[in-house]
């Protein structure tokens, strides 16, 4: 019993002495009409003016500003956003470089990918 005690103590300790990332990865929607987010399985409404997490991610080993800044394509692959009237998104929604990144202050703080999407991004 001791023993387990005392393993059950050391792995508690070294594993609150990694690092932690924890990533949002967020949609906004600055159009005038509602719009629909599909990423998997995952369906989404978005409503005119706000701002929906669609995605998460949490790593042990490493912190969240060294994960955003190494971070260079998306976890995920597939991704469709639609408006309510079924235009479809005119950009590469996958495309890293048009998601704002927002760092934490702390190292292993809520770090923020954001996505805006306006109405001019539909066909």
């Amino acid at each position: 019993m001791k023993f387990l005690f005392i393993s059950l103590l050391l792995s508690i300790l070294f594993v609150s002495c990694d690092p932690t990332a924890s990533v949002d990865f967020n949609v906004r929607n600055e159009s005038d009409k509602s719009i629909l987010v599909v990423l998997a399985s995952d369906t989404s409404i978005i409503e005119t003016g706000t701002e929906k997490t669609i995605y998460d991610e949490f790593h042990i080993g490493t912190s969240t500003i060294d994960y955003m800044d190494d971070l260079v394509v998306l976890p995920f692959d597939t991704l469709l956003i639609l408006r309510d009237s079924g235009e479809v998104y005119n950009k590469d929604a996958l495309d890293i470089s048009r998601w704002e990144k927002s760092t934490p202050k702390e190292k292993s703080g809520l770090g923020k990918l954001t996505l805006g999407v306006v109405g001019g991004d539909f066909d």
